[in-house]
């Protein structure tokens, strides 16, 4: 039987895309139930379009869109890397270690940045919605 060829890429696109529509279906039913809907991609990305300094609550069907495009990149780019990690840990047990204290560091990132988008935009964007869905 041949070796299983495995495509970084590939894996980590689907990884990544799989994760992308998780927290996309989980801001949405939050979003839903909180009678918004999607006023979370709204907020994501009128940051990402105006900075902290416009974010309106008027509704952004461009800013809905940008959101969801830089959401889908940043989730493809993510997995690609996480999928080469997790493929050179299972070859080198050396960088097990590393990999484990690297996801723990970017933890750290991420519940920093949670804490700066939430004042960004007038706490309308709570921490709360962003903990569950990383869980």
């Amino acid at each position: 039987m041949p070796p299983l060829r495995h495509s970084v890429v590939r894996e980590g696109i689907i990884a990544g895309v799989l994760g992308a529509i998780v927290m996309a279906v989980w801001y949405f039913v939050v979003d839903v139930l909180a009678g918004r809907p999607l006023h979370t991609p709204q907020m994501i990305g009128q940051l990402i379009l105006h900075g902290a300094g416009g974010v309106a609550a008027t509704p952004s069907p461009s800013a809905v869109v940008v959101a969801t495009v830089v959401h889908g990149a940043v989730f493809a780019l993510v997995g690609i890397g996480l999928t080469a990690l997790v493929h050179l840990a299972s070859r080198e047990i050396a960088w097990r270690m590393g990999v484990l204290i690297g996801l723990v560091i970017a933890l750290g990132f991420s519940a920093g940045l949670m804490f700066a988008i939430t004042p960004a935009t007038g706490e309308q964007f709570s921490s709360w919605v962003i903990i569950g869905g990383s869980l």
